[in-house]
């Protein structure tokens, strides 16, 4: 039986969600980019930071923090208060320090991080969702890789990994105050494609083109203030 997490009021803001997925990426020679999703999942993971705890709150998550012996207990179920979904977790963290700055609060961060009873995965995303801002034209980029191999004279031997003009382009989406829809149309294509494994369509803001393309991070973070979302992605060419 999962022992539920206190009642405690979360901060307006300083609650962030973190998604992680085991997806193993080999890049290889011929730009070609293997992607193996190994843990069939996405485990969710919640940092609570409170800039105010009053005495009695502290009391009661320093006690509830021992009676779970740090991360050694398993089942703590935690409702996630952006979309009331219950997740059993445990704490990410041996040891919990709570600050008082005076004698009149505390200050504190902890994190827990789901441990069992995984949510089912959400469908495919096929196209990014126009819905949701990219950021341009700083945050695009381009990437190759080349080896050089400098001898003694500084004469130098150059080698390209990559062996295509193009490289490899890059854009990055989101923003740091997001609504909740857009927030909420990026997630559900982050989820859905299990992050960087499943392709998508991509169609640059700029030229136009459309690329095939994936989520190149295995993790999305997800920082609620008040009204406002922020989240950023990368977006990385598929060759």
């Amino acid at each position: 039986m999962a022992t539920a997490f206190p009642s405690i009021e979360l901060p307006a803001a300083g609650y962030r969600r973190i998604l992680t997925v085991n997806v193993q990426q080999i890049r290889r020679g011929d730009l070609g980019l293997e992607r193996i999703f190994r843990s069939g999942h996405i485990r969710h993971s919640f940092e609570i930071a409170w800039p105010f705890l009053t005495p009695a709150e502290q009391t009661v998550i320093a006690a509830f923090f021992a009676s779970c012996r740090g991360r050694y207990l398993r089942d703590i179920q935690f409702t996630d208060p952006f979309d009331d979904e219950v997740y059993v977790c445990r704490f990410d963290q041996d040891e919990l320090e709570l600050t008082a700055p005076d004698a009149l609060y505390f200050t504190g961060k902890l994190r827990l991080t789901e441990a069992s009873n995984w949510k089912p995965l959400k469908p495919a995303v096929t196209i990014f969702p126009p819905t949701v801002p990219v950021l341009v034209p700083v945050a695009a980029a381009r990437k190759y890789r080349t080896v050089i191999e400098p001898h003694e004279d500084e004469f130098e031997q150059v080698f390209e990994d990559y062996q295509d003009a193009t490289g490899i382009q890059s854009w990055t989406a989101g923003g740091a105050a997001l609504t909740e829809d857009e927030f909420l149309d990026l997630a559900a294509a982050w989820e859905g494609n299990a992050g960087p494994y499943q392709p998508m369509t991509f169609t640059d803001p700029v030229t136009g083109v459309a690329y095939t393309s994936h989520f190149a991070e295995a993790q999305l973070e997800h920082a609620i203030a008040f009204d406002l979302h922020s989240c950023k992605v990368k977006i990385e060419e598929l060759k």
